[in-house]
């Protein structure tokens, strides 16, 4: 356990809000910069992130076991020194990459485990997500190219990335919005009406799930809009079933339990009214052309799953899929797999450069992660749950798209997803330390 600051209370409180606003920054920084895809910028936001999280900890502690975190690192460090990530100079982009990964979510579990913390965070993120958004639908409509045609890649390379991206945001400004909105306010706010209230405590929230579902939309993804929309049920369901009435106003909370089931299926119902109205889009075209899509998939994964029987045990090595995709080119499938720069599934690709090894150590840490946090979803004592739900959902969509696409791939998603993590896995060690006495949940 690491409890203790080496910085007075004034001092350190002042330290987190500018280590948090860094977290921030550079995570949006990373995503304009194409996700921190070139080697360069991957170094550059690693180091960053690292010196971020040693700061974090040294000005403010945490609250929580260090003994699994030191033990996963320490055997992550052994794994790349005996080399088992490969070769380094091959693979230590990726190794950076990942160590950032781990680092950010070091920090959104420390940001999570202080409340007088997390109220700041989520306002300066919220905030900054939203700016980005409209950013991108800004530099998108006022492209001379930009019509119904074609497809929004906001800042990456590719749209079904920048649909991830969209549909991270929606997940963290829904889950949001609903607690905002949940919360029984014990001053004069409690008298507001419920435009008032959304003005007043989840404007932000509002801004981030307009402009995000609009970017959303804008991508055209197939897999990213349905899986989605789908992610967005789920966690309008979760927000219903969590929500108990505790006092007088049990009727009132009985209506919104009511209504939540409602409001999920009517945003279904108003996505499929958007994709049918703007039905003479290149969207509907490509809605006719997926099964094409799927069968050519097909044939790229089963060449693909030939490289990674070649190495089963502990593959080719991470970063090696280029290398290794092109020397397994020939007259047959050049067509195929020449302009391939990942193998559009995660797991796959992973197979193919770590191995069942690196692979099986990458899920057990995952496994690790989200073992608690739904513990902490489904525990009848648990107080603070808010970030649980929106991890599960994030959990969910990311592994199916990432059967069909390599969004994880790309660094500053992976990271907004570890960031995501670490928040969910450091709630439950929240205490009641600086919570805002006229605000409770």
């Amino acid at each position: 356990m690491i409890s203790k600051s080496i910085l007075n209370v004034r001092q350190a409180v002042y330290v987190r809000s500018a280590l948090d606003i860094g977290v921030i920054v550079s995570l949006t920084a990373a995503h304009v910069l194409f996700g921190a895809e070139r080697t360069n910028a991957t170094f550059a936001f690693a180091i960053i992130i690292f010196f971020l999280a040693i700061a974090r900890v040294l000005s403010a502690g945490f609250e929580f076991p260090t003994v699994g975190i030191a033990a996963a690192a320490s055997i992550g460090a052994l794994w790349v020194v005996f080399g088992g990530a490969g070769r380094w100079d091959v693979a230590n982009a990726e190794i950076a990459a990942l160590a950032a990964g781990g680092g950010i979510w070091l920090l959104g579990a420390c940001i999570a485990s202080q409340k007088r913390d997390i109220e700041f965070f989520w306002t300066a993120l919220m905030w900054a997500l939203v700016g980005y958004c409209t950013f991108a639908l800004i530099v998108f409509f006022s492209s001379p190219i930009a019509d119904v045609r074609s497809r929004m890649n906001a800042t990456f390379v590719s749209p079904n990335t920048a649909a991830s991206l969209f549909v991270l945001c929606v997940l963290l400004a829904g889950g949001r919005l609903s607690r905002q909105m949940r919360r029984r306010i014990r001053s004069s706010a409690a008298t507001l009406s419920p435009m008032d209230r959304i003005l007043r405590l989840a404007l932000a929230p509002l801004l981030l799930f307009l402009v995000a579902g609009a970017g959303l939309l804008m991508t055209n993804s197939r897999a990213g809009l349905g899986l989605g929309i789908a992610a967005l049920m789920c966690l309008f369901l979760f927000e219903t079933v969590a929500y108990e009435p505790e006092n007088e106003r049990g009727r009132q909370s009985s209506k919104f339990r009511r209504a939540g089931p409602l409001t999920a299926i009517g945003l279904l119902v108003l996505a499929i009214a958007i994709v049918v109205a703007i039905g003479d889009t290149s969207f509907a075209q490509r809605i006719d052309g997926a099964a094409e899509d799927m069968a050519g998939r097909g044939e790229v994964f089963a060449i693909l799953s030939d490289l990674w029987t070649d190495r089963p045990i502990f593959g080719h090595g991470l970063g090696s899929f280029n290398d290794v995709k092109n020397q397994a080119e020939n007259l047959d499938n050049a067509a195929m797999l020449h302009t391939l720069g990942a193998a559009h599934n995660v797991v796959l690709q992973w197979l193919i450069q770590a191995g069942a090894v690196g692979t099986g150590g990458m899920a057990a840490i995952l496994i690790a992660i989200h073992v608690p946090i739904v513990r902490n979803l489904i525990s009848n004592h648990a107080r603070q749950t808010h970030m649980a739900r929106i991890a599960i959902c994030a959990t969910l969509y990311l592994f199916l798209h990432g059967q069909l696409d390599y969004a994880l791939e790309i660094p500053s998603i992976m990271w907004f997803y570890a960031l995501i993590l670490g928040l969910a896995w450091g709630e439950r060690f929240a205490s009641d330390a600086g919570r805002p006495v006229e605000i409770r949940e």
